[in-house]
């Protein structure tokens, strides 16, 4: 009776310890991504790129460019899907001269269960477009 017990009180500390490792190494990692606006080509685009030190979350990232709206709500331009090299290009042709500046969402990565790798948000800086 005692050595059931006993032998219960093992595996059930076995089973607790197991439980609390596989928890201990659960984690979130959060990588910073920049987004910019480089040029506005041949009258027709937007030019740009997603970068990062964590090449998944410049690759395939959705960028949206808005154009700036002083005393009213940013409109959005157009958008588009970066690149194995975070490069992208959203065709605009006859966009209007004024200021320009490019988003990109929050991405969470798929991983084993417990372990969440985050792509942050980012902002580009205004990009003044004059043509």
């Amino acid at each position: 009776m005692v050595v059931r017990a006993l032998g219960t009180a093992v595996i059930a500390s076995i089973v607790l310890a197991s439980m609390t490792l596989e928890t201990a190494t659960a984690h979130v990692i959060r990588w910073d991504a920049k987004v910019r606006i480089t040029d506005y080509a041949d009258s027709a685009s937007f030019l740009g790129r997603v970068s990062s030190a964590q090449r998944a979350c410049a690759r395939k990232r959705r960028v949206a460019v808005w154009k700036r709206n002083p005393g009213a709500m940013d409109g959005p331009v157009k958008a588009a899907l970066t690149n194995r090299r975070g490069i992208w290009a959203v065709f605009a042709p006859g966009a209007e001269p004024g200021s320009y500046y490019a988003t990109v969402k929050r991405r969470v990565l798929r991983g084993s269960p417990g372990h969440r790798h985050v792509c942050k948000p980012a902002r580009s800086p205004t990009f003044r477009h004059f043509r």
